[in-house]
């Protein structure tokens, strides 16, 4: 009888490229993973994103969202920008969009549960955790346990005790600025017109299809790969020229 393949962990986070946490969370999932199969394949790990701003939860919630679609179905997603680990603030698992989600409860998994039927659970804390890295040692063995098919400690709860459900279907701040400077809005590009202008600052830029459309080091707003209003400089970074860093707001002026 074939063994049964384990669902991917997907890693979510604020940790920041070549962090030893990073490492850790995986170290973690394959030791745990290891413990409760003793034998046959073990989950794979990806590494969805650790450049999230530090302690953004509010904008991490959005980014979160719109990468869910490129997550393949039955995945396991640990989320973790977690300002408030160690504090009473509880453990948290969502399960919606075909997928189930690991995190704490402060949010961060709020704009994935907008889809219908989805159902939240409190999950237990181990009987011993570090204080600061509940990722890795709470988060992360909730996940390995759901990838190898079994079932942490969790207990059904209803979702009007969830931090964050009553945020808005879109958020008019930076969420992401990547390593070229471009900068990631919460506002959906879907049906926006294309004489509509997105207010940064002092500054209102116009829409362009693609960089190459924009007069060079001249600053613009676009439809980005996921879906989003993201405002760039052609040969330029539109996070110094508009000195907006995560957080910030931005305006949408449809004419």
């Amino acid at each position: 009888m074939p063994a049964i393949i384990p669902r991917p962990v997907y890693f979510f986070t604020d940790f920041g490229p070549g962090s030893p946490y990073m490492g850790l969370m995986h170290a973690a999932l394959a030791r745990c993973s290891r413990q409760l199969r003793h034998k046959g394949p073990l989950p794979r790990s990806i590494e969805l994103c650790s450049t999230v701003a530090s302690c953004a939860v509010r904008q991490a919630a959005y980014l979160l969202a719109a990468l869910v679609d490129y997550i393949e179905e039955d995945a396991v997603v640990v989320a973790v920008v977690d300002p408030g680990v160690g504090t009473a603030r509880a453990g948290v698992v969502l399960e919606a969009l075909n997928r189930t989600f690991v995190g704490p409860d402060n949010g961060l998994l709020a704009r994935c549960a907008a889809a219908p039927a989805a159902r939240w659970f409190r999950l237990e804390p181990p009987q011993a955790m570090s204080a600061s890295f509940h990722g890795r040692d709470w988060f992360t063995p909730a996940a390995a346990t759901l990838a190898c098919g079994l079932k942490p400690a969790m207990q059904p709860c209803a979702a009007a005790h969830i931090h964050g459900l009553d945020w808005p279907a879109q958020l008019a701040d930076v969420i992401h600025v990547d390593h070229y400077g471009n900068v990631m809005t919460g506002l959906s590009a879907q049906g926006l017109a294309r004489n509509a202008l997105v207010q940064a600052g002092e500054c209102r830029l116009g829409w362009a299809r693609t960089f190459d459309d924009a007069p060079r080091r001249g600053a613009f707003w676009y439809a980005n790969s996921l879906g989003l209003v993201e405002l760039a400089v052609n040969h330029g970074r539109a996070d110094q020229l508009l000195r907006l860093a995560v957080g910030d707001a931005v305006t949408l002026l449809n004419r």
